[in-house]
């Protein structure tokens, strides 16, 4: 009987970190969703929130902000991007569906400043750690 392994292929075009710290997003003009970032590339990002599913496939405002370090406050905006949703799916909690904490995967849109491309490599610099 052949033993067959399941090779994954990646299809992304840039390299995922984890992120470490109290790095949020909020994704939306009209403040959406909000959650702490759980991945992020030079190609977009994912995070987790609390919250009815996300229906847009428009481009929309994608604020990152951090957590000042000495207090529990949400310190100020970081970077603003324009973004496309990927995904927004329940997650398992307890080995159980759970519809109102939800992982959003977004897209960054392709026509970003030279700020922007500088803030998120220093962003992926400071707060995070290769996923292998």
């Amino acid at each position: 009987m052949l033993n067959a392994q399941r090779v994954t292929v990646e299809r992304r075009k840039h390299e995922r970190f984890k992120v470490g710290g109290d790095v949020f997003a909020i994704f939306g003009e009209d403040s959406r969703a909000m959650g702490r970032i759980i991945d992020i590339s030079k190609g977009g990002l994912a995070f987790n929130y609390n919250g009815p599913k996300i229906d847009s496939s428009e481009v929309s405002e994608l604020s990152l902000l951090f957590a000042n370090g000495r207090t529990t406050n949400i310190g100020h905006a970081l970077l603003k991007f324009k973004s496309r949703l990927v995904s927004d799916e329940a997650t398992l909690t307890k080995g159980r569906l759970n519809a109102s904490k939800r992982r959003c995967a977004v897209q960054f849109d392709d026509d970003m400043t030279w700020h922007q491309h500088s803030g998120l490599d220093n962003l992926i610099l400071l707060k995070s750690q290769h996923i292998s």
